[in-house]
This record gives C-alpha cells, sequence and structure tokens, in this order.
C-alpha cells in the first residue's frame, strides 16, 4: 500500500524532477560506497523508473530513493505515506533549501540563532531577487551573475 503510493507521486514528478532524484540518490550511493564511480546517473534513473512502473528494485535502491526524495523535498514521503497532498517541488522554500543545502558558510554559522540577522538575510535576499528580476529571462540571468560577481569582489 506504501509503496503503490510512493509510485504514484513519483509517476507524478516531470522527468527532469525524476533526474534530480536520481542524481541525489546515486551520489549517496557513491558515497556510501555502495555503488561504483563507473555507475552513470542514467542507470540509477532506469532503476528508478522501473520502480514506479511496478519492475523490481534492490533494497539498496529503494533505500537511496527515499534518502534522495527527503533531501530533495523534505517531507515528501511522510507526506506521500499519510496521504498528505504532495506540493510542487518549486516552491520558494524547497528551492532556497535545495541552493542552500550543500553550501558552507564559517561567517553565517556563526549566527545562525540570530532571529534578527535571519530576518534581515531574507530581507536581503528578497530585495535582490526582486531587483534584479525582469521579464527577459537572459536579462535576469545576467544581472544576477554581475551583481553575483560585484559582491564576491568585496
Amino acid at each position: 500500500m506504501y509503496l503503490e503510493k510512493l509510485r504514484s507521486a513519483l509517476g507524478h514528478l516531470s522527468e527532469k524532477e525524476i533526474n534530480d532524484v536520481a542524481k541525489i540518490a546515486r551520489d549517496n550511493l557513491y558515497k556510501q560506497g555502495l555503488i561504483g564511480d563507473s555507475v552513470r546517473i542514467a542507470h540509477v534513473t532506469t532503476y528508478l523508473k522501473n520502480f514506479i512502473e511496478e519492475n523490481k528494485t534492490s533494497g539498496k535502491y529503494l533505500e537511496a530513493y527515499f534518502e534522495a526524495l527527503e533531501q530533495w523535498e523534505p517531507g515528501f514521503v511522510n507526506k506521500v505515506f499519510f496521504g498528505e497532498k504532495v506540493r510542487s517541488s518549486r516552491t520558494w522554500r524547497n528551492v532556497l533549501i535545495k541552493i542552500t543545502n550543500d553550501i558552507s558558510s564559517g561567517e553565517l554559522e556563526k549566527h545562525k540563532e540570530n532571529d534578527i540577522i535571519i530576518k534581515e538575510l531574507k530581507a536581503l535576499f528578497v530585495t535582490i531577487v526582486e531587483s534584479c528580476i525582469t521579464d527577459d529571462e537572459e536579462e535576469t540571468i545576467q544581472t544576477l551573475r554581475t551583481l553575483n560577481r560585484v559582491l564576491k569582489k568585496h
């Protein structure tokens, strides 16, 4: 019953989202020493699609999918298992979790409990993004890149 719910939820993901989950699963399997460097993301993607289509999946891959889904969208598996609506992974919250999940900053680490700094960082993020976003996607990308280069110099 639970695996059927998971298959159904995964079946509603886009091709890109499935590839994103497979990449995370592959990276985790490699870091844990469960697969070698020669195993490509496409291989893990095939196994994931096989699982969705109710074909056999090994235990190590199934565990890797659970772990990857939790990294990809925290709470995803629990929501699926308990019948809650699974939101799209494209919420700002999830985008920010994805882009900040693998970076560390010693300077930011010192201030993670300071609510005032967190509030200001949030305001700064919104201000920067809203200042850079235009109707032209290429212009937006260039503006973000330029601002990033300027800020890195200081």
